[in-house]
């Protein structure tokens, strides 16, 4: 059972329900749209089930295309790197320049001769090919970039990692940061590279239209994690798309490998089904073949390439798995404290980084796998959140040979005599940057997790494809039941179980022979919507499991949040209130009711028949009254009657009194309507009542005692409220909910409807029309 950290929940407001009804979608939709800070008009775009896109056009397009224009019979040079987001860019590139007519040469490198421009390649590459472009590298390579040129190539470097200090001569750098056009912040390197072939596409009316491309262009766009926000959030929406719909031999030999369903791709599938078999090639040996396939014009051919990929991705499964055995054998008999750096010779560096993300998500600290090679050492770099990978290695500058990343991730060079010397230091780094840092995880709401349905999932995927800068909304529910509880049969280390509903839900890596000692969760996870057979469901993904807390970790909330999203019922079962009746007294059937002296039936008179009324042995009509006629029965002679009332009441009062007398009406008691109820919960939360049962309810408040009954029922119909250790606290926040899923508050309001059309009649209709009508009324049910 995974520790949790600081829990942050935001809070709903009033422009939820703005939003949702403004957009016309669902409060769910609607707290995510602001969870994320995203704008109405951004919102609109974002929804858009085909976004248009506005790309930027500098002023130096036309230099950039007369470049093209001046290398048009010479061949051209793509340098990108090995990586999904390298391999993706160069397709893009490739194959609109060939179909531009240009020759074309694309160049991938092994990761045994790294990241970047080597000068082995460039001197190859320059004895016959005057333009060199870069794809997802470059920025860093001044000096190659300077031989580059001082060997006749004119070069042009796509690039979006990090600045160094000394920027490249080239002839155009495109880049986010240099160009400084914030509309490009966002993009990978196959972004960049796309871009320039909207830049390009003017001027050679027979190249391929970049729309053409973007089902290439989205693989690295979902493989480098870059935000999915603005051109680049269009650019991945756009770009699935596109592959829903393509053509290309390659990916489509591809997903029928993988039992990807092209014409329902998800941004899931690609990224963790498709993608890792591109990947693969370049972690064991060359990244060409996931090129070739990508640019594959037959089906026979492509289907060899998959097939390679494929051998490719299964020995890299294998790779990981030893590694991860390693790993995990070794931190058992060393427990990591700060940090985990690992180091063995046998290790092939390019999985290093998957294992790396395995043992971050299993521990949750700063993890560095070095494959020692001879006197040197390469290390892959993961972190959680709270860490920056690239500043905890300037900081280690002094040990190192080469190294390069950015916040959660990084890799490096270093002398296989100093590891011990950079795991110190590299440990000391990471510490320091803790010093201020509380573990946090944010998530969208808290919510009944019975209430998320396919209709649910339906409205959040309009804001899909998800990833980094616009995540897979990740929910929060508290006490609930799980039924089937189960690790899996082949391993024992994956949990599986369903919800009463039937709703299953799986946990991979979450098993925990502990869990079966308990009887309600508390659960962080995510949706998935899964078919077999023709059935489609929804499935919960656990992220982390405890067993109940009484108390959410959840940050402060302002006293000055109004709750005025609706909220979802809930399955969390409650703790009956002694004080509320197990029905309402009206529906309580009359063989129930006490034996009582029997008079009836009753005389029937009218309030202004006064001297005819036995005042002294009357009692007026409450709705406790049965609860009242006891012995003292037989002393109350007279019934005062200012209100309707049931059916069954009415036959039994019939009997035992001997007036019924019927008094101007008295104003119905409205029913608690969800405002009400909303700011109840949100008192509640923020002042932290004691309401035990209904006196509490009704000491804060000015409620009747049956609107204080209807108040409580329904909301712990709801598993908004839940009666726990002597009192009802909140238990679901803030979530879409309908006051038409409580049963108590139907029942009720029905009778309330019954009731307003005896009052009608009762303002409207004379003394024995009156009386005939309520004696011959069933009353409400």
């Amino acid at each position: 059972m995974s520790n949790w950290p600081e829990l942050i929940i935001p809070s709903p407001d009033q422009r939820t329900a703005e939003l949702a009804e403004t957009l016309n979608t669902s409060p769910v939709l609607a707290q995510l749209l602001i969870n994320r800070q995203i704008e109405l008009a951004e919102a609109r775009w974002m929804l858009d089930p085909n976004p248009s896109m506005d790309w930027p056009r500098p002023a130096f397009c036309e230099d950039l295309q007369a470049l093209f224009h001046k290398h048009q019979s010479a061949r051209i040079a793509i340098f990108g790197d090995y990586d999904a987001d390298g391999l993706s860019g160069t397709s893009v590139l490739s194959a609109f320049l060939t179909g531009a007519g240009f020759q074309v040469t694309a160049v991938l490198p092994t990761r045994s001769q790294g990241y970047g421009l080597n000068t082995q390649t460039l001197t190859r590459l320059a004895q016959d090919h005057s333009l060199l472009i870069t794809v997802d590298c470059g920025i860093s390579n001044a000096a190659e970039i300077a031989e580059a040129q001082q060997l006749g190539m004119d070069v042009i470097v796509t690039d979006h990692h990090g600045l160094p200090e000394t920027l490249p001569t080239a002839a155009f750098i495109l880049h986010p940061a240099v160009l400084q056009i914030p509309e490009l912040d966002n993009l990978s390197g196959a972004g960049m590279a796309y871009w320039l072939t909207i830049l390009l596409a003017p001027a050679f009316p027979d190249a391929p239209s970049p729309e053409s491309l973007l089902d290439l262009a989205v693989i690295g766009t979902l493989a480098d994690m870059t935000p999915l926000r603005g051109l680049n959030f269009g650019l991945a929406k756009c770009g699935l798309n596109a592959m829903r719909k393509t053509q290309r031999p390659g990916l489509i030999a591809l997903a029928e490998l993988k039992n990807v369903d092209l014409a329902s791709l998800t941004e899931d599938d690609l990224t963790f089904r498709m993608i890792p078999m591109l990947n693969a090639a370049g972690r064991i040996d060359s990244p060409q073949p996931a090129l070739d396939l990508l640019l594959a014009d037959s089906a026979v051919t492509a289907q060899h390439l998959a097939l390679k990929l494929q051998d490719m991705n299964t020995l890299r499964q294998e790779y990981c798995k030893d590694v991860l055995e390693d790993a995990l054998q070794i931190l058992s008999d060393h427990p990591p404290e700060d940090v985990i750096v690992l180091a063995d010779a046998k290790w092939p560096h390019g999985v290093l980084g998957i294992t790396c993300s395995q043992l971050v998500e299993r521990f949750h600290k700063p993890v560095a796998l070095l494959a020692i090679e001879g006197d040197l050492a390469k290390a892959s770099i993961r972190s959680p959140k709270g860490y920056h990978v690239l500043q905890a290695l300037q900081a280690c500058d002094s040990l190192l040979l080469r190294y390069g990343g950015h916040e959660m991730a990084g890799g490096l060079t270093v002398r296989t005599q100093d590891i011990p010397a950079f795991s110190q230091a590299f440990a000391e780094a990471c510490v320091a940057q803790q010093s201020n840092f509380q573990p946090s995880l944010r998530v969208e709401m808290e919510v009944n997790p019975q209430q998320l349905d396919l209709q649910v999932w339906e409205s959040m995927r309009q804001l899909a494809p998800f990833g980094m800068g616009n995540p897979a909304p990740l929910f929060l529910s508290l006490n609930v039941g799980i039924k089937d509880l189960h690790p899996d049969r082949k391993s024992g280390t994956h949990l599986f179980g369903q919800l009463s509903n039937r709703t299953r839900l799986k946990g991979w890596q979450m098993w925990d022979d502990q869990l079966t000692q308990q009887s309600a969760f508390d659960l962080i996870y995510q949706l998935e919507q899964q078919s077999w057979k023709g059935r489609t469901n929804l499935e919960l993904t656990l992220k982390k499991i405890r067993p109940h807390q009484q108390q959410s970790q959840s940050r402060p909330r302002s006293k000055a949040d109004t709750v005025t999203v609706p909220l979802p019922k809930s399955g969390a079962k409650t703790k009956p209130d002694p004080n509320l009746s197990s029905k309402r007294t009206q529906d309580k059937p009359v063989s129930s009711l006490p034996e009582l002296c029997c008079r009836g039936p009753a005389q029937w008179l009218d309030y202004r028949q006064r001297a005819r009324i036995d005042f002294e042995h009357a009692v007026a009509y409450s709705p406790t009254l049965i609860q009242q006629l006891d012995a003292r029965g037989s002393h109350w002679q007279t019934l005062l009657l200012d209100q309707p009332l049931s059916a069954a009441e009415l036959a039994l009062f019939n009997t035992i009194f001997a007036q019924i007398v019927l008094l101007p009406l008295r104003p119905l008691e409205p029913l608690p309507d969800f405002a009400f109820l909303a700011q109840w919960l949100q008192r509640m939360q923020n002042e932290d009542l004691q309401i035990r049962g209904l006196e509490d309810l009704q000491k804060y408040s000015d409620l009747s005692a049956q609107q204080a009954e209807i108040s409580l029922r329904s909301l712990c119909e709801l598993g908004l409220l839940a009666y726990d250790q002597d009192r009802y606290r909140v238990q679901y926040k803030n979530q879409p909910y309908d006051l038409r899923n409580s049963p108590f508050y139907q029942s009720a309001l029905e009778n309330w409807e019954q009731q307003a059309q005896l009052a009608l009649n009762w303002q409207s209709l004379s003394f024995e029309r009156l009386k005939s009508c309520l004696i011959s009324q069933k009353g409400p049910s």
